[in-house]
């Protein structure tokens, strides 16, 4: 019960605070109780710390002493023995610096215990008084014994010498039972300590953990709970019916609150949208079906008055009786002719802005004539130099035969030397040298003459192809010159015909105005009709041919209003998925 109304607190106080702010204080108050545990274990140690401290320096540092000073009665018990049996001075001399040894030793001893002993210092006083008495016991077998009085001596060591150092042991017996009994108390005690601490330890242990616990689910649970209603909702809005009147409750101030308070908002927008979206598609619907309806009207209207005006055409003489019914007619054809014009002007000015286009790309194909006709002249150019590369290697080649004809003779020549050189013997044998290393120069140049002409046959035949390329690549650029000359020729004559459409359209403009003014003078003219049979029969067909024009003219309407109302349609259908 207490650890759910904690829960609840915890969870009213967190849905106050912002999100940051929440995991703020919950990872403070996590290092504050692990501050917290942290002292109370540090709290303990110490305790426990001071426990064993006390128990080192009063319990065990006394038991210690009095098990020294113990050992050193022993010791002196058994020193008087020997003095009291000693044969010579210097033995017995010997033995009593023993004595007076030990005995500093002891009060050295009492001294720690009078420092340490936690009881009541009578004890130690009571032990350190009989220890001390005990002084004047040995000094009296002492004194016996150098009086060579070693029965008495050896008598009163067994006799009131040994009651004596009974009695010390009893005391100081009593001084070693109090130091354990107070070792076995602070070791209690210290048990007692350890196992508090670790249940207190434990039980802090198990409440951080609970509210970790608690402050952990708490915070997952809140902001899942409001995840999950949002998601929810984006799906319901993604993949659902779309219901637009669903709000998310907003309870917090925290960030997710900001969120949900936000996508609230922006479902309101949407709705609102939807509704508008709803409300002009029954608007547009109703307008196009009137619309429809006004055009089949308009439409019988037209065909009827065609209908009217043919008549008129085949009783010409009964032209008075419908007089006004012509005047009617002919005002309509005037303000046809008025559309037709302001149509021929705008198609005038789209003729214009075609002409000026078709200019602009005349200007870029002459450009592109620029350019192919400068990459002819370097192809040209660069035919040129390798035909001028050709020929300079083809004299390479005959300077290259030359130096063959030299070394040939030259290696001839030294052959002819070495043959003089060696009829004259010993006097030509330096000139012999001379002929023989002539003779390699000429084979090495030779030889070198000959890689040479191999590597400029090789260059020659790769100059070859080169021209060939570069030959089959002029062709190409002559058939791309020739090519776009012809483009530039019909882009020309496309020039010509779009000038020729513009300025037939102008006619036609200029035309609908005349027109327009002849309709005007018609209806002044209408009192004459009768005078006038033959040029009204006329009259009549050109307005029939325009009354078929326009009926034309609202059958297209109507097939665009009719695709106008399917595009209504699919918007309403896809408003209508959405629930507002």
């Amino acid at each position: 019960m207490w650890n759910l109304k904690l829960q609840l607190e915890v969870f009213n106080l967190l849905k106050i605070t912002k999100l940051s702010s929440r995991l703020i204080v919950s990872f403070l108050l996590i290092v504050i109780l692990t501050g917290f545990l942290s002292f109370m274990s540090i709290k303990d140690v110490n305790t426990l710390k001071n426990l064993n401290v006390k128990m080192y320096k009063h319990p065990f540092t006394v038991s210690n002493a009095v098990l020294e000073i113990q050992v050193n009665i022993v010791k002196i018990h058994r020193e008087m023995k020997d003095i009291s049996t000693a044969k010579s001075k210097s033995q017995i001399d010997q033995l009593v610096a023993n004595v007076d040894r030990y005995e500093k030793e002891v009060f050295n001893k009492f001294e720690v215990i009078y420092d340490r002993f936690l009881g009541d210092k009578k004890m130690v006083d009571a032990a350190y008084n009989t220890f001390k008495d005990w002084k004047k016991i040995r000094d009296e077998v002492i004194t016996l014994t150098i009086q060579d009085k070693k029965e008495q001596a050896i008598s009163i060591t067994k006799g009131k010498g040994a009651k004596h150092v009974a009695l010390i042991d009893e005391e100081i017996g009593n001084l070693s039972d109090f130091a354990q009994n107070k070792a076995i108390e602070f070791f209690n005690n210290s048990n007692k300590q350890t196992q508090q601490s670790i249940i207190m330890l434990l039980g802090l242990v198990s409440i951080i953990l609970l509210l970790i616990i608690v402050i952990a689910f708490t915070t997952v649970f809140s902001i899942k709970k409001r995840l999950d209603l949002t998601i929810d909702m984006m799906k319901d809005l993604a993949e659902g019916d779309g219901d637009l009147t669903k709000r998310l409750e907003v309870k917090t101030k925290d960030e997710l609150g900001e969120i949900a308070d936000l996508l609230n908002t922006f479902v309101g927008k949407i709705r609102a949208t939807v509704s508008e979206v709803v409300s002009a598609s029954a608007t547009l619907t109703q307008f196009g079906g009137t619309l429809s309806t006004a055009i089949t009207e308009a439409n019988s209207g037209m065909e009827e008055i065609a209908t009217s005006i043919n008549t008129i055409s085949d009783s010409v003489q009964n032209v008075a009786g419908v007089t006004e019914e012509t005047t009617a007619s002919i005002e309509e054809m005037s303000s046809s002719a008025e559309t037709i014009s302001i149509e021929s002007n705008k198609s005038f000015d789209n003729s214009k802005l075609v002409l000026e286009s078709a200019n602009q790309g005349a200007k870029l194909i002459e450009e592109v004539v620029d350019s192919i006709d400068k990459v002819k002249d370097s192809s040209s150019h660069v035919s040129q130099v390798i035909n001028e590369l050709k020929q300079s290697s083809g004299k390479i080649s005959d300077i290259v035969l030359i130096m063959t004809n030299i070394s040939e003779q030259t290696n001839l020549l030294a052959l002819n030397a070495a043959i003089e050189a060696a009829r004259a013997g010993d006097a030509g044998k330096g000139f012999s040298v001379v002929a023989e290393e002539v003779r390699k120069l000429a084979e090495e140049s030779k030889k070198s003459a000959d890689d040479i002409t191999q590597l400029i046959s090789g260059i020659q035949q790769q100059i070859e192809k080169t021209n060939n390329i570069i030959m089959n690549e002029n062709q190409l650029v002559d058939t791309s010159v020739k090519k776009v000359y012809d483009t530039n020729d019909s882009f020309k004559k496309i020039l010509n015909v779009i000038q020729e459409i513009s300025m037939k359209i102008e006619m036609i403009a200029q035309s609908s105005e005349q027109q327009s003014v002849i309709s005007n003078d018609m209806t002044k003219a209408i009192d004459s009709l009768s005078q006038e049979t033959q040029t009204n029969a006329s009259a009549a067909q050109q307005i029939t041919a325009g009354i078929e024009e326009q009926v034309g003219t609202f059958q297209e309407i109507g097939s665009n209003i009719e695709e106008l109302n399917n595009i209504v349609k699919n918007l309403k259908g896809q408003a209508d998925k959405f629930k507002i």
